[in-house]
């Protein structure tokens, strides 16, 4: 027997989009919320029972109810409604929960197109019980994406065939359930027929708080999507429970055995229920007598927490129907938008500043109050003033959610927005920054202290979690792990301004423009087209109207001649923008005046190459000469921009030397500039030479001190005081970076050094007696590989990228 805090949860599914699923066929999302139970509660049970199920050491959140927006009332312009929405034909099946697992699924949906969006609206409420004094727990929601493959009609290994799928989706169409009931037996079956996709998790700090957030639920793996949700979560009441158990839990109890239960449970208890009531709530309250009984504090517990969540939510409702609910919402549906009261309180509850000018305790008021003593009447007093503010509270609850489903589109455009507005505050904190004024680029400036950067890192990394509560309640990942971005912006100086040199200051990402945004995305060494394709999903989603392509000429051929894979790649580009950004009239014009057309359609053309593909986006821009007036940004992420000439990893040049040497790459030989005996007739050197670079109204050079595939040096184009110290090919190496520094016309020029945070394990021991004296760590991070790879699959560095530069990108 004890006291329960009632936490309420509400889930909004406002829509699903879909940026690159592999499968056509029908999808749903599958959610859970629970808490994890404390280690002590977990190690009794152990105790108790010899097989502990992982499951037993969590509590889940109770899904109860299910609900939808409203419909649109008829109007004058259209009387009746004719047919379904758009979308309407995209439904399986309704939403529905799984009592026995305290599932909620949503709506079941087919997806046949790329970047296919599906309206949802879709709200579930959840129900979790907590000791009160076991409030400050942190809750989880597990996100699973189901698919079921009802498309492949000769080898479906479901148990439904296809062709009664399609005309149970017929059925379904035509006779749209009036309510979402979750007791179809059928239901159930498709439910376990299909198949859990990728599963995302996400913490959930101080619910109890009152909760009002966006979050974008991102499925990343190899199906890149994203649910749009709105989660809300409120203390709704307390609770005084004869019976010990979750709802969660009582929910897996046969229908037919519950009644026996609860009897079952009740005859054990004596007639003096109110006396037990009363000792539950002292002992939980830590009250040993009567004496020490401390009101205010029981009030603050009951009470003030109860109005604190009036108020917010009271506060909250006032900004949503100012600032999302319409006129003529508020004519159609005017009977769920009744204006609120505000929070009705007895007088004897003074406020603070009266109690400090009376300079009277809170036990004596209410003594006087209720005219006695008694710590038993005082209590129950309180415990009534906590149900008369609950009943307020759940009657204001209710009309909250209101609002959203009668604005739905709204209410979920204004808490995304909210959301990127902290968002963006937020990334701030995984960016260090330093600004160097400069005549020019290629000047050699105070080189980066990488032991200074890393111990500027460990610091930050130790404080990320406190400061991250201040953003956002709901995460989905660890805090401390996230890369951190250490940005060098070099602005170049600016001359006396006269009619020689007056530029346009403008920054070109703020001008309006209208017309295609075409990406290109290239692959390094070895690699292939679908390295690219996570940071090509999330640019996507960021900016949909842009066109992206991902370069796979020389998928084959990454270890042959450097110029050839640029010539693939120019050839590669003028053919895609040829067939997909022209008029339907392409063939009446000549080829000569194509380009004229191609112009007038393609306003940004910026490139992206990892590794590699930085040195064969360079080797192909000479013969991209048409595009110049039309190139926006380059960025290049760890490309060795200036070959292999100081490489400080012996690792990576045996490997390239045996590279070299077994499959006779020239690639690797132009890197390493072993492909002439006189250094200024390499490949790399005449590369430096080349025009390109100056077109580009944006350069972006991404490194990572931690990446040994690639010398830091040579991925940020700068000098070096190796080079300077070396008097055979320091001089040349310089040269070098004078040459394609020189001829940029931007004013500047970024360069980030990324700091990642890799896991490093134990992985593998050479010679048994070797292990005394040394400790070989992962592979990758030995060599170097590991940060390396993260520049294409760290999906924070990414998305950081993306939202905190996005001037490269609109």
């Amino acid at each position: 027997m004890s006291f329960k805090s009632i936490l309420e949860i509400v889930l909004h599914l406002q829509n699903f989009q879909n940026i690159d699923l592999f499968y056509q066929g029908l999808y749903f999302l599958r959610f859970t919320i629970y808490y994890q139970n404390p280690k002590d509660q977990v190690l009794k049970k152990k105790k108790e029972q010899s097989i502990q199920n992982i499951q037993k050491q969590k509590t889940y959140a109770h899904p109860y109810k299910l609900s939808e927006n409203y419909k649109r009332y008829k109007t004058e312009q259209n009387e009746t409604l004719k047919g379904l929405k758009f979308n309407d034909s995209q439904y399986f099946r309704p939403a529905g929960i799984i009592e026995s697992q305290n599932v909620f699924c949503s709506k079941s949906f087919f997806i046949k197109f790329c970047e296919e969006e599906v309206e949802l609206n879709d709200f579930c409420h959840f129900n979790l019980e907590f000791d009160i004094e076991k409030e400050a727990i942190e809750l989880y929601m597990e996100t699973e994406l189901m698919f079921f493959d009802c498309m492949n009609i000769n080898g479906n290994n479901n148990t439904l065939n296809s062709l009664n799928v399609q005309k149970k989706i017929e059925n379904n169409i035509q006779q749209q359930p009036p309510s979402f009931s979750h007791k179809c037996s059928e239901e159930q079956n498709l439910y376990n027929e299909s198949r859990s996709l990728t599963v995302n998790k996400y913490k959930i700090s101080d619910p109890f708080d009152g909760i009002h957030e966006y979050i974008p639920l991102f499925f990343q793996e190899s199906n890149f999507c994203i649910a749009n949700a709105i989660i809300h979560t409120t203390r709704l009441d307390y609770a005084y429970r004869l019976i010990p158990i979750q709802l969660s839990d009582f929910s897996k109890i046969p229908p037919e055995e519950r009644i026996g239960y609860i009897e079952q449970y009740i005859q054990k208890q004596d007639s003096q229920q109110q006396k037990q009531m009363d000792e539950a709530l002292k002992k939980q309250l830590n009250i040993k007598n009567n004496k020490e009984i401390d009101y205010e504090y029981v009030y603050s517990v009951f009470v003030d927490n109860l109005k604190k969540s009036y108020n917010k939510i009271y506060n909250h409702y006032n900004k949503i129907s100012s600032r999302c609910i319409l006129d003529w919402q508020k004519k159609k549906f005017k009977k769920y938008l009744q204006p609120p009261n505000r929070l009705i309180i007895p007088e004897y509850v003074p406020n603070d500043q009266q109690q400090q000018q009376k300079n009277i305790s809170f036990n004596i008021l209410l003594e006087k109050r209720f005219k006695t003593k008694d710590p038993e009447v005082i209590l129950h007093a309180i415990l009534n003033e906590a149900n008369f503010v609950s009943n307020q509270l759940q009657l204001l609850w209710y009309k909250y959610l209101d609002l959203y489903k009668v604005s739905p589109v709204f209410t979920f455009v204004l808490f995304k927005y909210e959301y990127y507005i902290r968002l963006k505050e937020r990334i701030s904190m995984f960016i260090i920054k330093k600004k160097i004024q400069s005549q020019n680029f290629a000047k050699m400036h105070e080189q980066i202290n990488v032991d200074q950067n890393q111990k500027i890192a460990l610091k930050i990394r130790q404080n990320l979690e406190i400061i991250d509560k201040k953003y956002h309640n709901i995460n989905s990942q660890k805090i401390n792990q996230h890369p951190l971005i250490f940005e060098e912006i070099i602005i170049k100086e600016q001359k006396e301004a006269n009619e020689e040199n007056i530029t346009d200051s403008t920054d070109p990402s703020q001008e309006y423009y209208k017309g295609i945004h075409l990406f290109i995305l290239v692959h390094g060494f070895q690699g292939n087209a679908f390295d690219m394709k996570l940071f090509k999903n999330y640019i996507n989603y960021s900016y949909p109207e842009a066109m992206f392509l991902c370069s796979s000429y020389n998928e084959d051929n990454t270890e042959g001649d450097l110029e050839d894979m640029g010539k693939n790649l120019a050839n590669e580009i003028t053919a895609f923008v040829q067939d997909n950004c022209q008029g339907d009239n392409l063939g009446k014009y000549t080829y000569i005046f194509i380009f004229q057309i191609i112009n007038k359609k393609i306003i940004r053309l910026s490139l992206i190459g990892f590794s590699l593909g930085g040195l064969i986006i360079r080797s192909a821009l000479p013969y991209l000469e048409q595009f110049s007036q039309k190139t926006f940004t380059f960025m290049s992420l760890s490309s060795p921009h200036l070959g292999f000439m100081y490489n400080s990893n012996k690792i990576i040049d045996t490997g390239i030397w045996i590279l070299k040497r077994w499959k006779k790459s020239i690639c690797l030989q132009q890197l390493t500039m072993a492909d002439h005996q006189d250094i200024q007739q390499t490949f790399l050197y005449k590369l430096s030479q080349a025009k390109g670079l100056g077109w580009f109204k944006n350069i972006c050079l991404v490194s990572s001190s931690q990446d040994s595939y690639s010398p830091f040096d040579s991925a940020r184009i700068e000098m070096t005081k190796e080079a300077s110290k070396d008097p055979k090919k320091g001089q040349l190496y310089n040269e070098m970076t004078q040459n394609v520094l020189g001829q940029l016309s931007t004013n500047v020029l970024y360069r980030l050094d990324v700091h990642f945070q890799i896991q490093e394990k134990l992985l593998f021991i050479i010679f048994q007696y070797l292990n005394q004296f040394f400790c070989f760590r992962n592979i990758d991070t030995f060599i170097g590989r590991a940060a390396h790879i993260q520049f294409i699959e760290c999906q924070q560095l990414i998305r950081l990228l993306i939202l905190n530069y996005e001037q490269f990108f609109r």
